[in-house]
C-alpha cells in the first residue's frame, strides 16, 4: 500500500479533501466545483481562509473537543498521541491495539488518505475506537447559523457539511460521525449532531468525487460554470481575432443582454436619486426610526452612519518610496465584455 508520506498532505492540489466534497456535489454555501477545479489544476492559488470566524473556530477547537469528550467518552478512556514521524495508518493501528485491550481509545488531529482511493483525504479532529470495533469521528464546529442544525427537537448536520462528514467516515472506515458544535451569540449553546454511515450515500459521493478527479482535474476539463465570474476565471484570456459567426439564438441573447444593461442603468439612476433625497432629508441625523410600543426600543428603518476606512495613498507611496511601490505592485489581466449595439444597426 502507498505510504502516506509519498504524497505531501500539505499540498492540497494532490487530493480532494473534506471541504472540497460539498463544493463538488453542489451543496456548499461558500465555494463551487469551479473554485475547486481552479485550485486543484493550479490555475488559482489555494484558498487561504483568513476570516475572523475561521480564526475563532480554530481557537475554540480544543475546548469544544474537550466538552465533546466529556459527553461521548466513558471514564478511563485512553488517549493516544500521534508520533511526529509516524504514518497515520500506524497511529490508527496503535489506536485499534489499545482498544483491543478493552479500553476506549482516542486520538486527536489525524489526517490521512483513503486506503483505496489515494486522491481522497480527510482530517479528523478526533477518532474514537471502541473495544467492540466501532469507530467514531468527532469534528469541532463553531457556528452562527445554529438554526441550520435544527431538526425538530433534535440536531442534524446541515446539507452543506454532510459530504465532508460522509467522506471522513469513508477515509477512516468509521461507523458514526459526531459534529461537536458551539453556537455563537447569546447562549453559546453546545450540542452534538450524529451522522451514521450510509453505504448508498457514501457510494454515490465517492463516485462523484472519482468522476471529478479523473474527468476534470486530471483531464484538465472544466466543470460546468454557474456564473459569469466563474466563466471569466475559467477562460481568462481570449484568442485575438478568433470570432464566432453568431446564430440567431446568439444574436437574440446579445440583444437581451443590451436591454438588461439599459434596464439596470435606469434602475441605478432611480436608486441614486432616491439616495440623494433620503440624504437631504436626514442631513446630520443618523436615520429613520420609530419607538417599538412593546420593547420601547427604536425600530430602525434606515440609517446613514459614518464609518472609518483605511486605504493606501498610492500617489504618495510612489512619490516617497518608489522602489517599495514597484515591489508591491502586482500586474494582472482581466477579460472585459463590451457589447456593440451599432453592429445591429448595420446588420439591419
Amino acid at each position: 500500500m502507498m505510504k502516506t508520506d509519498e504524497m505531501n498532505l500539505d499540498d492540497r492540489t494532490q487530493f480532494l479533501g473534506g471541504s472540497d466534497a460539498a463544493s463538488i456535489v453542489g451543496v456548499s454555501k461558500w465555494r463551487s466545483a469551479v473554485d475547486v477545479w481552479l485550485e486543484k489544476t493550479g490555475r488559482q492559488p489555494p484558498r487561504e481562509v483568513t476570516s475572523k470566524a475561521a480564526e475563532w473556530g480554530k481557537r475554540f477547537e480544543a475546548p469544544i473537543l474537550d466538552r465533546a469528550m466529556e459527553e461521548l467518552l466513558p471514564d478511563g478512556a485512553k488517549a493516544i498521541r500521534a508520533l511526529p514521524d509516524e504514518h497515520p495508518e500506524q497511529t490508527l493501528d496503535r489506536l485499534v491495539a489499545a482498544a483491543d485491550e478493552g479500553v476506549v481509545a482516542v486520538v486527536r488531529n489525524l489526517r490521512m488518505l483513503h486506503p483505496k482511493h489515494r486522491y481522497l483525504a480527510a482530517e479528523a479532529d478526533a477518532v474514537i475506537q471502541w473495544p467492540t470495533g466501532e469507530r467514531w469521528i468527532v469534528d469541532a464546529k463553531r457556528t452562527g447559523m445554529i438554526d441550520d442544525w435544527r431538526d425538530g427537537d433534535a440536531w442534524k448536520a446541515p446539507i452543506y457539511y454532510l459530504p465532508q462528514f460522509v467522506l471522513q467516515m469513508e477515509v477512516y472506515n468509521a461507523h458514526r460521525h459526531y459534529a461537536a458544535v458551539l453556537g455563537s451569540g447569546w447562549g453559546q449553546e453546545f450540542f452534538t449532531a450524529e451522522t451514521r454511515r450510509e453505504p448508498a450515500l457514501a457510494t454515490a459521493l465517492l463516485a462523484s468525487l472519482k468522476d471529478f478527479w479523473q474527468d476534470n482535474v486530471l483531464a484538465g476539463k472544466e466543470p460546468p460554470v454557474e456564473t459569469y465570474d466563474e466563466a471569466a476565471a475559467v477562460w481568462p484570456k481570449h484568442n485575438p481575432d478568433d470570432f464566432i459567426d453568431p446564430t440567431e439564438e446568439d444574436l437574440e441573447r446579445i440583444r437581451s443582454y443590451i436591454e438588461a444593461k439599459a434596464a439596470v442603468k435606469e434602475a441605478e439612476a432611480v436608486r441614486d436619486q432616491l439616495k440623494k433625497e433620503i440624504a437631504e432629508a436626514l442631513g446630520t441625523r443618523q436615520g429613520f426610526a420609530t419607538i417599538d410600543p412593546v420593547s420601547k426600543k427604536p425600530r430602525v428603518y434606515l440609517d446613514w452612519k459614518t464609518q472609518k476606512a483605511s486605504r493606501v495613498d498610492l500617489a504618495k507611496l510612489r512619490e516617497r518610496h518608489p522602489e517599495v511601490a514597484k515591489e508591491c505592485t502586482v500586474e494582472g489581466t482581466s477579460r472585459v465584455m463590451r457589447d456593440k449595439p451599432k453592429a445591429f444597426e448595420v446588420s439591419q
